[in-house]
């Protein structure tokens, strides 16, 4: 799946997503960057909406898990985030990025191996919102993803 093809698919899933400006910019297995405009999501102080944010990095570790699970060939829809938390570090003032990278390799293969074996399998990821160079915000939240064995 490319990155327009996750882009295409996210609009379909969360309604939310078309008005949102986000672009996914890149989506592999080990990362998922996605891209958002300050005019869609500003809130009555001119900073991006927290709520937004929330919802960026929330579905930059849903797609990094997505693209995980079509390269090893374990897609399944059933992806679902169990918990999650951010810290708001510094406002966003402009378009910003977010990404979501994989841990450890260990991390991913003990989570492929869960959910080879068990059908259910939890994941804990972390994903960070860039503007003007600087990180401001955190996001980490687990994931759990099932499917039949």
């Amino acid at each position: 799946m490319t990155s327009l093809e996750f882009q295409t698919h996210a609009e379909k899933m969360f309604p939310l997503v078309p008005h949102m400006g986000l672009k996914v910019q890149t989506f592999l297995p080990q990362t998922c960057v996605l891209t958002g405009t300050w005019s869609e999501n500003k809130n009555h102080i001119g900073t991006v909406f927290g709520g937004s944010l929330y919802c960026f990095t929330a579905l930059s570790s849903y797609g990094l898990i997505w693209s995980a699970l079509t390269a090893r060939g374990m897609m399944t829809q059933d992806i679902v985030i169990s918990e999650g938390h951010i810290r708001y570090l510094s406002p966003v003032g402009g378009d910003f990025e977010v990404s979501c990278q994989a841990d450890t390799s260990d991390q991913m293969e003990d989570f492929f191996q869960a959910l080879q074996k068990k059908g259910k399998a939890r994941l804990p990821l972390t994903a960070k919102v860039v503007w003007n160079k600087k990180v401001c915000a955190v996001f980490q939240g687990t994931y759990v993803a099932r499917r039949e064995v």
